[in-house]
């Protein structure tokens, strides 16, 4: 199935890079969730901003952020998510983050809701 995600010019080859950059045990993790935002926020464009990919639609919705351990899915509206299983982390004034430890916790259906409201939020 063909990528939805719009990519700036350098898009897809530097988010490869960001992925290839990181440590060996992230990567599986990182792919998979780029596979979920690509698939989740159709019609979205996808680029390097702060040294990490972002997908934005009308404005910067998820960011992919890689750390120690595990990975990070920011959502830069997400203190406005539904978030019934109570699964985002944060403190600031907009911006709320869920942890992957691996690859198989982006099949979780509260990270996947979270992607498709996020997407609305953005299009509303």
């Amino acid at each position: 199935m063909a990528s939805t995600v719009q990519a700036s010019s350098r898009g897809p080859a530097r988010i490869d890079a960001y992925i290839a950059d990181q440590p060996k045990a992230l990567q599986p993790t990182l792919a998979a969730a780029r596979a979920l935002l690509d698939e989740g926020l159709p019609g979205s464009k996808c680029s390097i901003k702060w040294n990490t990919p972002v997908w934005s639609g009308n404005g910067n919705v998820v960011g992919l952020m890689a750390y120690p351990g595990h990975v990070n899915l920011a959502f830069f509206q997400g203190t406005r998510l539904p978030d019934p299983q109570r699964i985002l982390q944060g403190t600031g004034d907009k911006m709320r983050h869920v942890k992957l430890a691996a690859a198989r916790d982006v099949k979780s259906p509260a990270i996947k809701a979270l992607v498709r409201n996020a997407w609305r939020l953005d299009q509303a």
